[in-house]
């Protein structure tokens, strides 16, 4: 009995610790040259599109208490539109962010990945 407690227990308390969390952006491509993505954990697709916005999805997992900290953030540099996930507090360890990513089939796309597999269409 004291097992079954102790392993009820361990699957309830883990959802605490394991979550995930989905960040979304849409943003028009006018005036951009390339999309510049950086991922240091976690895959990407890159998929062209006839179409005139950038839409970015990303699911992140980690530790619950991390996850709400992270935000999905779009800097413009020129003709450059610099895609990443950043921490708002503590740092996230062990966060995994698996990205979508739909953009003009006119566009440069630049991918800075740590460990991560890369697909693009």
């Amino acid at each position: 009995m004291r097992r079954v407690l102790l392993l009820v227990a361990f699957v309830y308390g883990a959802d605490l610790y394991a979550a995930q969390r989905t960040l979304n952006l849409s943003q028009p491509a006018e005036g951009l040259a390339e999309v510049v993505v950086d991922v240091p954990v976690g895959d990407v697709t890159v998929t062209g599109c006839q179409c005139n916005q950038i839409t970015a999805v990303v699911v992140i997992s980690g530790k619950r208490w991390q996850l709400e900290e992270q935000d999905l953030v779009a800097t413009v540099k020129g003709q450059s539109l610099q895609l990443s996930v950043k921490s708002q507090g503590r740092e996230g360890k062990k966060l995994s962010a698996d990205w979508s990513v739909k953009l003009p089939h006119h566009l440069a796309v630049v991918v800075t990945a740590g460990v991560s597999d890369v697909q693009l269409t």
